[in-house]
């Protein structure tokens, strides 16, 4: 490989400038593919028109034909340009790179994955196993994503969900695990079942969804409507009206708001000063 002389810096450098100016300078292109074939248009009409510098009689290109006969061939393994960059997946599962945020199956998480980058394919490796493979963007603030990587995130969602519901129900509604068991075996679907379920036990609580479940077990029943029955039936016994399930509007600081009961023994007394 040539090594420029120190004296050789200027010439070096204005090279530089004479591509920025005479190729760069208001040009426009589509992509890379068109932005390369532009170039070597350039490079062949306008930098090889030039006059060569070391022989004011011949064009550049008619000094690069004389000499291309001495120049070394480039091997038959061309090396692989790429940028090799380590990245940190969050708690999402995308990995940012170049300011954009490519897709990475869920399970990596909040591990660390090697980005190999070129200007067609951004590859992201964990060792030397390949997790994903996405077309290189060359846009800011983008999100590249698969489908297959999305469904599977979905699906994991769904399981996940669901499988923390069960064991809300199970750890306050024991009698919740027959009462499952008993809608497996006739095929009945758990997910439904879960979802209302979860409903009753936020409309009616734990000790009444406990007690109404046992005897919808106990009559050999598992239908969520047998649940519902049993919760209004014990409800009126006692002379209460059924629970109205109230619609939040879509704002998370309604949805955290904690409202901390308080004794109602204050408003007796002021019932009983009005009565004097």
């Amino acid at each position: 490989m040539a090594v420029a002389r120190g004296n050789q810096k200027g010439r070096v450098e204005r090279a530089i400038q004479y591509i920025r100016h005479s190729f760069f300078a208001a040009r426009k292109w589509d992509g890379l593919d068109d932005l390369n074939s532009q170039a070597m248009q350039w490079c062949e009409d306008v930098a090889g028109g030039r006059w060569c510098a070391e022989d004011r009689e011949m064009k550049v290109r008619e000094a690069y034909e004389q000499e291309k006969s001495s120049l070394m061939r480039l091997p038959d393994n061309p090396f692989a340009p790429y940028e090799v960059v380590v990245v940190s997946v969050g708690k999402t599962p995308y990995v940012r790179y170049d300011l954009n945020d490519y897709s990475v199956p869920h399970e990596y998480v909040q591990r660390k994955l090697t980005v190999l980058a070129d200007s067609q394919c951004v590859r992201i490796v964990d060792g030397v196993t390949e997790v994903a493979r996405h077309k290189r963007c060359f846009e800011k603030r983008r999100q590249i994503e698969t489908a297959e990587h999305v469904a599977r995130l979905v699906e994991q969602k769904k399981k996940a969900k669901k499988g923390s519901g069960l064991s809300l129900l199970f750890s306050t509604s024991p009698s919740a695990k027959e009462m499952f068991k008993m809608a497996a075996e006739r095929g009945y679907a758990i997910g439904s079942l879960t979802s209302k379920l979860l409903t009753q036990l936020d409309l009616y609580g734990a000790v009444e969804l406990e007690e109404a479940i046992k005897e919808v077990v106990k009559a050999g029943a598992c239908h969520c409507s047998d649940v519902t029955q049993e919760l209004e039936r014990r409800r009126r016994n006692r002379g209460l009206l059924s629970p109205v399930a109230i619609q939040l509007p879509d704002d998370q600081r309604l949805h955290d708001f904690v409202v901390i009961p308080h004794s109602l023994a204050t408003y007796d007394s002021l019932s009983e000063e009005n009565k004097q």
